[in-house]
């Protein structure tokens, strides 16, 4: 009998709602794996007045439950008022996250350490582009002391490689921070092609390492139940089930849920700029920030999208039908 999944779902259950919003696509990177919509400008920042208004809206669209709002970009910290806006989303009562690729001076990020306005922060250090990976390292460190969750992604090309790789062993020997190799998604994963036998079975294995210093990290202070944790739980045909990271999904190719029924955007929703998807895929309708009602969507969408390959995407339920063709397993 041949072996596939017929649910996926988050292993705890999600008590809370989630907003991913790249608030705009300027950036002072130029990543070969990045697509021009990330890094080309075409999005600058709205007014801080303007984010205040939206935010409102996005804190009205959760109806009084615990929420989640992940700022992206683009570099987020290349908005002048990024810090303000923090402050502001943090008075609305909600969880903050952060993802940067951290090249802003010490300076800027002890203000933010002070300005205490964030639950989480991932760092991604881009191999390609810089080599400073101390850089990245003292960064996490001003947060050791901080209740704020630090994650430390490692992004890579095959000429960086061995770069990657010491960095992920500096990270580890002299942070505190959760450390992994991120999965790398370029037209098919043919990025790994490149790699070796050893090289790819390092970035299969390798996922979420806490650093030698995490011992004495400040833990989060957001309750267990409402603290992101992407761990999916799979169950398959033959009613086994594992539980496993997206990451794994993503870097063995087997995120691919043509057909399904996926409640992304039910409890998500990707922010791109003022237009409000589903999801990172943008599968299954589309609403604005400017519009009237701002809100989730009411019911599963068929997932069309060749790849599911963002974490906060995959995490939402997906189901297979019992009549879905055997050419989508």
């Amino acid at each position: 009998m041949k072996i596939y999944p017929i649910k996926i779902e988050k292993a705890k259950p999600m008590d809370y709602k989630f907003i991913e919003w790249k608030i705009h696509n300027v950036c002072n990177y130029n990543c070969s794996f990045c697509g021009d919509r990330h890094k080309d400008g075409s999005q600058r920042w709205f007014s801080l007045e303007k984010y205040k208004e939206y935010v409102d809206k996005l804190s009205e669209a959760c109806d009084g439950k615990p929420f989640w709002i992940q700022l992206t970009g683009g570099e987020p910290t290349l908005f002048p008022q990024l810090i303000d806006l923090l402050k502001y989303i943090k008075q609305k009562n909600a969880y903050v996250s952060l993802i940067s690729n951290g090249s802003r001076t010490i300076r800027w990020w002890k203000e933010l350490v002070e300005a205490k306005c964030i639950d989480t922060l991932f760092l991604t250090y881009h191999s390609e582009q810089t080599e400073n990976y101390k850089h990245i390292a003292e960064i996490a460190n001003l947060f050791h002391s901080e209740e704020v969750k630090t994650i430390i992604l490692i992004t890579h090309v095959y000429t960086t490689l061995s770069g990657a790789f010491m960095a992920q062993e500096y990270f580890i020997e002299y942070t505190g921070a959760l450390v992994t190799l991120k999965a790398m998604v370029i037209g098919g994963n043919e990025i790994y092609n490149q790699y070796t036998e050893s090289e790819i079975t390092k970035l299969k294995n390798e996922n979420y390492i806490g650093g030698k210093l995490s011992k004495t990290k400040q833990k989060a202070k957001v309750p267990s139940d409402h603290l992101i944790d992407h761990s999916l739980r799979i169950v398959y045909n033959n009613l086994k089930t594992e539980i496993v990271d997206p990451q794994i999904l993503l870097k063995t190719q087997t995120n691919r849920f043509i057909g399904y029924t996926c409640e992304v955007g039910l409890k998500n929703l990707r922010i791109d700029h003022d237009v409000i998807y589903r999801g990172v895929c943008e599968v299954g309708g589309v609403t604005n920030l400017n519009d009237e009602n701002v809100g989730f969507f009411n019911d599963p969408v068929l997932c069309t999208s060749n790849e599911c390959f963002c974490g906060t995407d995959m995490i939402a339920k997906k189901t297979r039908p019992f009549n879905i063709l055997n050419t989508v397993e």
